[in-house]
């Protein structure tokens, strides 16, 4: 997502306006094999890659400025997904507590009519945040504040 969803200018700027990005690498040895991406700057897919997959890999958190989760979007999300997300987080930053509920589970009736991994992780997401309180987003060690590009 590094090289293609966040280096999509209209998620720069969305996410430069509404948040403060904060990115951390847990597996800093990691390595990508040379030639997974096809395409030219703007069309870049990384082969085989789906919406949803590498779910155990990726999750942008998407939370308050006192930490509180509003939403997490797990997996690879092209650029139009994550964008959707991103405006579902800003819409829901200022609801009340009781509120949320079923923005979550309207958000989540909203997905169903996407088959994707992706959907099915979101899906998941909304619906464990509608039936609990929201966490709390725990410091992240070594995370660098840094707006995206």
């Amino acid at each position: 997502m590094r090289t293609v969803t966040f280096s999509d200018e209209r998620v720069v700027n969305y996410v430069n306006r509404h948040f403060v990005a904060v990115w951390t690498n847990i597996r800093p040895h990691a390595q990508f094999r040379d030639g997974i991406y096809d395409g030219e700057r703007g069309e870049v897919v990384v082969k085989g890659t789906e919406q949803g997959a590498g779910d155990d890999n990726i999750c942008a958190h998407l939370a308050t400025s006192d930490g509180r989760i509003l939403h997490a979007v797990q997996g690879h999300a092209r650029s139009e997904r994550f964008l959707e997300e991103l405006k579902f987080a800003v819409s829901i930053a200022e609801l009340a507590p009781e509120k949320l509920k079923e923005a979550y589970s309207a958000r989540s009736k909203q997905l169903e009519q996407q088959r994707d991994a992706g959907a099915k992780l979101l899906r998941t997401n909304l619906l464990h945040l509608a039936g609990s309180p929201l966490p709390q987003l725990d410091s992240v060690k070594n995370a660098k504040r840094a707006g995206l590009r």
